[in-house]
C-alpha cells in the first residue's frame, strides 16, 4: 500500500502534509497462513541527513522527492559509498530505502565486514520507483556499520536505512 498527496503531472514534488483516513481496513493473503508482518516496536530508521551517514567519493548530490524526509542522495561515481552506523536494541532485518529505475547501478553491500552482498536498483520500469529493499535478516541487536559501494553503472539512490523489528 502507497500514500502519497495528489501530485500535478509535471510538478516538482514540494513536501505537504496530508490527512489519510481508514475506516475498517483489513489485510489478509487467501493463500498464506502466516499473519502480516510490519516494522513493529525498537525498529530504527536513519534517513540520509542524519550524522550517523557518511558519504564517500565525489559523485554524490543530494535530490529532492518522494523520500523519507524528503531528500535522498544520488551517485553514478564508481566506487562512491555511503557508510551508516546504528545500533538496534533487538534482533531485526536490514532495509534499504533506493530507487528502483532502468539503468540503475548495482551496490555492494556489507554489514560489519561481512561478505559482500548485491543490490540491483534496474528495473525496466518507467517512472522510477522509490522502493524499500531488503539486504540482511536476523541481524542480532548491537553496534552496527552499514557500507553500499555504487558500481558506477548508472545511477545509486541512497535513501535511508531501516532496521525492522518484525511484528504482528
Amino acid at each position: 500500500l502507497t500514500v502519497a498527496p495528489v501530485l500535478a503531472d509535471a510538478e516538482d514534488f514540494v513536501d505537504t502534509e496530508f490527512n489519510l483516513h481508514l475506516l475498517n481496513m483489513s489485510v489478509s493473503d487467501p493463500d498464506s497462513k502466516r499473519p502480516l508482518k510490519v516494522a513493529g516496536p525498537g525498529s530504527i530508521r536513519i534517513h540520509s541527513r542524519q550524522p550517523d551517514v557518511e558519504y564517500d567519493g565525489p559523485g554524490w548530490v543530494e535530490k529532492q522527492g518522494f523520500y523519507d524526509q524528503g531528500f535522498a542522495r544520488e551517485t553514478g561515481g564508481w566506487g562512491d559509498r555511503v557508510t551508516v552506523r546504528y545500533r538496534c536494541q533487538s534482533t531485526h532485518d536490514l532495509y534499504v530505502g533506493t530507487e528502483i529505475r532502468p539503468g540503475g547501478a548495482t551496490a555492494t553491500v556489507t554489514l560489519d565486514g561481512d561478505s559482500p552482498t548485491t543490490l540491483n536498483t534496474s528495473l525496466g520500469i518507467d517512472p522510477p520507483i522509490v522502493a524499500i529493499r531488503k539486504v540482511r535478516s536476523n541481524v542480532p541487536a548491537g553496534l552496527h556499520e552499514l557500507v553500499a559501494s555504487c558500481d558506477g553503472n548508472g545511477p545509486f539512490v541512497f535513501d535511508h536505512i531501516e532496521a525492522v523489528v518484525p511484528s504482528n
